[in-house]
């Protein structure tokens, strides 16, 4: 078998895994932000913290980003309707908030180190 004579995933299943990846991110996203807000202002290095709002952060971001390929992908390839795009939208509002992990962990953490 080719590669050419390979079937593509199809539209249903691959709709399918977007849509529960967007849904099992955006809760584990949210849980990230809800408690890195809850343990603010970061007044010492603590690894664990940095492991969660660092290394967590950054991976949801990284993962929000595949998604949004997976949705342009999925769309040019006519096995998503062009309705998908609001998730991108949706991608878009989380990262904003996701940011906020990362930069303001270590943003709290330099304002004591250097106060």
């Amino acid at each position: 078998m080719t590669d050419n004579d390979r079937p593509a995933i199809p539209a249903a299943h691959f709709s399918a895994a977007i849509g529960t990846l967007s849904v099992l991110v955006s809760v584990a996203s949210y849980i990230l932000v809800l408690w890195g807000g809850m343990d603010e202002p970061y007044a010492e290095f603590n690894p664990s913290d940095a492991l969660s709002q660092i290394g967590l952060g950054s991976l949801f971001i990284g993962i929000w980003g595949f998604i949004i390929a997976a949705v342009f992908y999925g769309v040019l390839t006519r096995r998503l309707s062009r309705w998908w795009f609001l998730l991108i939208v949706w991608a878009i509002i989380v990262i904003s908030y996701l940011e906020q992990c990362p930069f303001g962990y270590v943003q709290d953490i330099m304002a004591v180190s250097s106060g």
